[in-house]
């Protein structure tokens, strides 16, 4: 989702804000304690915000993060978490 707003009178336009992200990555574990086995399941949403107008303006996608890297990095945070 992005908003884009033109100063009256200017006639230019700017990014204002920029967010984006990965929506409903699943993350399936088993935590094992044992003889006993857990099964965990999220749904995550994971959202960055940031400059990243001149992937807009200039075609610059070098600021932007790759919606896979967010979601490996999201397995690998759940992975961290036992």
């Amino acid at each position: 989702m992005s908003n884009v707003y033109e100063p009256e009178g200017e006639g230019l336009s700017y990014l204002s804000h920029a967010r984006y992200g990965k929506d409903k990555v699943r993350v399936f574990r088993v935590v094992r304690d044992g003889a006993w086995h857990s099964i965990v399941e999220y749904n995550v949403t994971a959202l960055v915000e940031g400059d990243i107008e001149v992937s807009y303006t200039e075609a610059d996608n070098s600021v932007v993060v790759a919606t896979d890297s967010i979601k490996n990095i999201t397995y690998c945070a759940s992975r961290a978490r036992t």
